[in-house]
């Protein structure tokens, strides 16, 4: 039996002897070594030991964070970082930290860290730039859209348009002079008249006396007929530029004989012909010269086909002279190998006559004062007559006038028409009819104050046009006015070039009188008009 000392307590162990100081003297001759827990052998290495509580043998431990018990269910841990007791937290993505607000996510294709995003239509992919998006509307992956006007719908062909000045939703537009007016430019749209023929007929060559001007319809057949058509153009103003002009024609039938289908245009300068009395033998002469062509190729038998020429430069320009001329034109229609019939002017409807439609401007104008001005006589060679305040066109007298006119106070304009007027106050007639001949001075040296017969510049014979005037002999002012488009080269030219033009005034047969710029009334002055396109 051992004694065993635990605190005052003394407790007798069999055969065991204690294996600190603290043990009792062994009983009985038994030498072996019995640990706290009271078990007895001679291995040391199992000896009972003490827990972190201080009991041998106890359960007690102590946790990472220095906590002693026998609960392992608290025990402190040491976090992601290492920290014992700390909390830091390792994300879906492997990130350790202690900050749950930027903890990794999953995206929605459920990718921790993914890149993935579900868009306004619910699809779920990482790429952006398929992203359904939400319309001006607010509707996801609609079709609305806001034009320039900040209008949204889904309807393009109600978007808002710009103008013809760039302005959205503007109200400037081109008029039918390709001119962009209204809205806030300032311009009106130019005028546009429509002219219905005032005569039209065909005439047949294997009916050379036959007239058929009365029929409703009028015809062209390859050499065997021709038509002709007049417009009377009175109605528009004289100072006018014609931007635009289309001719309509309505075919009723239709037939080749080998030809393209061309029914080609030619201008006549014969105007005094009636639809009631034109026959082949009596047609108006023509040039051969095809102002501009229609086709009629496409004809549908029984169907009628409008037919229409529009800004053809040729036939614009010649209704533009016919403007500027007596405002009567006359068109010739033939075909080399196809029998046409159009509607005329006796066609039961309107709509059906043949037309045009002209669209035109007004020009302004500039007037250019003479910088000399004077007459000589071959009856006094050598006398000056630069300072009188007229000057005269007398054949017999072998008079002529010369004016002379400075282009350099000419703005900067596109000049479309010249016309020089003069103001006479008496005449008297010796045989002749009355036209008064322009004449270009190539000259503009001469000076009014040393101007002479016998020192005369030379001219040009061909003439730049005419006026007509009479007098009965009494002294009456009336305007001699030369508007020919032979004005318009050699004006152009002075204007582009050295800025002097000068012209000479004769006559045949008529003796006239003209005001001079030394006349004192300056409205009877002769002048140089120049007609221009405003802005």
């Amino acid at each position: 039996m051992k004694a065993i000392v635990l605190g005052a307590l003394l407790l007798l162990v069999a055969g065991c002897n204690l294996s600190d100081d603290s043990q009792v003297l062994p009983q009985g001759g038994n030498n072996e070594d019995c640990d706290r827990c009271g078990v007895c052998d001679d291995d040391a290495s199992n000896d009972c030991e003490m827990d972190c509580a201080g009991n041998y043998g106890g359960d007690a431990v102590e946790d990472a964070c220095g906590v002693c018990d026998a609960d392992p269910t608290n025990d402190c841990v040491v976090d992601c970082a290492g920290e014992a007791g700390g909390d830091a937290v390792e994300d879906a993505c492997g990130v350790c930290d202690a900050d749950p607000n930027n903890d990794c996510e999953a995206d929605c294709a459920g990718d921790p860290g993914g890149d993935a995003v579900e868009d306004a239509c619910g699809v779920c992919d990482a790429d952006p730039t398929n992203d359904c998006v939400v319309d001006c509307a607010g509707e996801p992956g609609g079709d609305a859209a806001e034009d320039m006007c900040g209008v949204c719908d889904a309807d393009p062909t109600n978007d808002c348009v710009a103008d013809c000045t760039g302005e959205f939703g503007g109200e400037a537009e081109t008029d039918a002079c390709g001119r962009c007016v209204g809205g806030d430019t300032g311009r009106t749209a130019c005028p546009v008249a429509t002219f219905v023929a005032v005569e039209d007929a065909f005439v047949r060559e294997l009916a050379p006396d036959a007239n058929h001007g009365g029929e409703p319809v009028f015809v062209t057949d390859r050499e065997n007929a021709t038509s002709f058509l007049k417009f009377d153009l009175s109605a528009l103003p004289t100072d006018i530029v014609i931007r635009s002009l289309s001719i309509r024609l309505t075919a009723t039938g239709a037939e080749s004989f080998g030809g393209n289908g061309d029914v080609n245009v030619y201008f006549s300068s014969e105007d005094g012909w009636s639809q009631s009395q034109v026959t082949f033998g009596s047609a108006p002469s023509f040039s051969d010269f095809i102002v501009a062509s229609m086709n009629v190729a496409n004809f549908v038998e029984g169907q009628d086909m409008e037919i229409e020429i529009v800004d053809d430069p040729e036939l614009m320009e010649r209704f533009q002279s016919e403007v500027w001329g007596n405002k009567i034109v006359t068109l010739r229609l033939a075909s080399p190998g196809y029998r046409t019939a159009f509607h005329s002017t006796e066609a039961n409807g309107t709509s059906l006559h043949p037309r045009i439609q002209v669209a035109y401007q007004e020009l302004a104008s500039f007037e250019v004062p003479p910088v000399a001005d004077a007459y000589v006589r071959d009856g006094a060679p050598d006398q000056n007559f630069g300072s009188e305040i007229e000057m005269r066109v007398d054949p017999r007298a072998g008079a002529a006038a010369f004016l002379k006119f400075d282009l350099s106070t000419v703005p900067n304009i596109t000049i479309q028409r010249a016309s020089l007027q003069v103001i006479s106050h008496t005449g008297f007639a010796y045989g002749g009819n009355g036209n008064v001949f322009t004449y270009l001075v190539e000259d503009d040296s001469w000076e009014e104050s040393e101007l002479t017969f016998n020192n005369s510049p030379t001219w040009v014979n061909d003439e730049l046009g005419f006026w007509f005037i009479w007098h009965d002999g009494s002294f009456v002012d009336k305007p001699g006015i030369n508007a020919s488009e032979k004005l318009l080269a050699p004006v152009l030219d002075a204007y582009e070039g050295d800025k002097l033009i000068s012209f000479r005034l004769a006559s045949p047969g008529y003796r006239t009188l003209y005001r001079t710029r030394e006349f004192t009334n300056p409205d009877q002055r002769p002048k140089l008009v120049l007609y221009y396109l405003p802005d």
